[in-house]
């Protein structure tokens, strides 16, 4: 029981020390190496607009997919996981040439 009562005891001053502890770390408090450099505006609207036409052909793209049996949210999930796996890109040459050692 007394080494029940430690533990608690222990538990207790880490609990203090954590509810001190700052949630936030101010700019100027990191060190060089872990500040990031911010895009310029012009990169970030450059980026903004990559992301908004990507969004809008997975859109065009989703809604060809959905049908009685694949609702919207599953369409976009599906392209999603597509855009993700890897694959090999051959021309018909080197298709021709892979099938034709078979």
């Amino acid at each position: 029981m007394e080494e029940v009562q430690n533990f608690e005891h222990q538990l207790d001053g880490e609990k203090a020390k954590l509810k001190k502890t700052p949630k936030h770390i101010d700019w100027g408090q990191l060190e060089q190496k872990d500040k990031f450099q911010r895009l310029l505006p012009g990169r970030k609207r450059l980026m903004d607009t990559i992301r908004m036409i990507a969004y809008r052909a997975e859109t065009a793209m989703a809604s060809l997919l959905v049908g009685p049996t694949v609702d919207f949210a599953a369409a976009r999930c599906l392209l999603r996981d597509l855009f993700v796996t890897e694959g090999d890109i051959l021309d018909e040459r080197q298709l021709k040439l892979r099938f034709s050692d078979n």
